[in-house]
């Protein structure tokens, strides 16, 4: 008929939810939306958003209560698997037999901190976490080795996966990556078991509770680490570690403008302990990955969708108000949603936000300089003044142009806030990110073909 916004919604969620559905029975709307949240918590399978919509006359028809049932009402308890005392009896032979032990961790770990630690501390094992999981274990904790990341997934032979899938973060669980590994897979949902690599053996349970069993069963028993080997990648961790903290780190890049790690020693310096650390961006993410030492810490996922900085900054504010909120975002990702720090004053969230502005979507440039012969189309910006819109929006605004200034502007944002922080840093620190270029296979790059046509064109 053509009505306002006539699309079909829940074909367009379907594909990024666990179920998309319209409710169209009036007296099954409750038992639906109590299936809907069951969905949403993880009882049909892996824990996600769920779509729901409901039509307006559906909306408007009375539904008599006694067709209303109180078991859709009512509150459901948590579901905790108990894990099978014989898949527990194996992962702590194979765990504690191990040489070379390593455990990574994901988000269907969180809860389990304090029997997680018990565990590192019983078998001495290396530990590296994801985004996802930031903050369970310490940074400070000896088993951490976040800093040697390839070389603690390269030479482990056995991995314990906790609430982890074995996605591109991971390098799928390939023999490519994990050439000697065999894994012990821990879950409270399928859907972070058997994706990519299986575990020998598999346990189907809550994982605090697989953890505090695995510990007991393990009682006194020795590990058997390779103790050489997890000294030496302690120590080259915290060699990295104190390499990226050196205060002798150029304060600037070649063009004179701020080093953009200096905005996370600054955060490092100033941040109270438990505030809650949130990056946006392509090529800061990866100075963000070392830099915000937060237990608290969300970015953009595996969708790598640009422009959440503003909004999840916003929403963690309101939900924990007692809680300092640091969102700090590249200029191109901050362009996407800037208009919506004004949200922030309307709504007395008080986070701050730090603008790393280089002037570029800075691995795309770097690809086209380095790639396509220097020529630089699309992925320059300006070095606006995010400061001054911030103020005409109400918020606290200041520009930073010089590195020794950069401490005290944060510490008048952290005073002031909602407050906006624009840091001018510079175009020619790489990255890690950046070195590695963007993803490249020249036999199937579409752009290769037009590179090599245009520069026969204009020979």
């Amino acid at each position: 008929m053509g009505p306002l916004q006539d699309i079909p919604h829940v074909d367009i969620l379907r594909p990024v939810t666990r179920a998309s559905r319209t409710l169209r029975v009036a007296e099954q709307v409750i038992r639906e939306l109590d299936e809907a949240v069951a969905r949403a918590t993880g009882d049909a399978g892996e824990p996600g958003p769920v779509y729901v919509e409901i039509p307006t006359d559906v909306l408007r028809t009375h539904v008599p209560s006694q067709l209303v049932l109180d078991e859709w009402i009512a509150a459901k308890p948590a579901r905790r698997p108990m894990p099978d005392p014989k898949a527990v009896a194996e992962a702590v032979d194979v765990l504690w037999s191990a040489r070379r032990p390593l455990v990574i961790t994901g988000r269907g770990a969180r809860g389990a901190s304090a029997q997680l630690l018990r565990l590192l501390d019983a078998t001495g094992a290396l530990y590296l976490d994801t985004q996802e999981s930031r903050g369970l274990v310490p940074a400070d904790h000896p088993s951490t080795v976040a800093a040697m990341r390839a070389a603690a997934m390269m030479e482990p032979d056995v991995v314990l996966l906790i609430g982890r899938k074995l996605d591109y973060q991971v390098g799928y669980g390939s023999p490519a990556v994990f050439p000697q590994a065999r894994f012990i897979r821990l879950a409270d949902n399928p859907g972070e078991l058997i994706d990519n690599r299986r575990g020998q053996p598999e346990l189907l349970a809550a994982p605090d509770l697989a953890l505090a069993a695995m510990v007991e069963a393990a009682g006194n028993r020795e590990s058997s680490i390779d103790k050489a080997w997890a000294d030496g990648l302690r120590r080259r961790h915290r060699e990295r570690v104190s390499a990226s903290a050196d205060k002798q780190r150029p304060l600037t890049g070649e063009d004179g403008k701020i080093h953009p790690s200096a905005i996370f020693d600054a955060i490092a310096e100033l941040a109270e302990p438990d505030y809650i650390a949130i990056a946006d961006g392509g090529d800061l993410l990866s100075f963000a990955r070392t830099g915000l030492r937060a237990t608290t810490y969300m970015d953009a996922g595996a969708f790598g969708c640009l422009g959440v900085g503003v909004p999840f900054a916003i929403a963690a504010s309101l939900a924990l108000p007692g809680r300092q909120v640091i969102s700090v975002n590249g200029d191109g990702a901050f362009g996407i949603n800037a208009m919506e720090i004004d949200t922030a004053v309307r709504h007395g969230a008080k986070c701050v936000f730090v603008v790393s502005n280089n002037a570029a979507w800075n691995i795309e440039r770097l690809d086209q300089e380095m790639n396509y012969g220097g020529r630089v189309v699309g992925t320059t910006l300006r070095h606006s003044d995010y400061a001054a819109m911030a103020r005409a929006l109400g918020l606290h605004g200041e520009r930073v142009e010089k590195p020794e200034d950069l401490r005290a502007a944060l510490q008048r944002a952290l005073q002031n806030a909602p407050a906006l922080v624009d840091v001018v840093t510079s175009q020619t620190v790489l990255s890690s990110d950046a070195q590695k270029g963007l993803g490249f296979v020249p036999d199937y790059q579409a752009l290769t073909a037009w590179d090599e046509a245009e520069r026969k064109r204009r020979l």
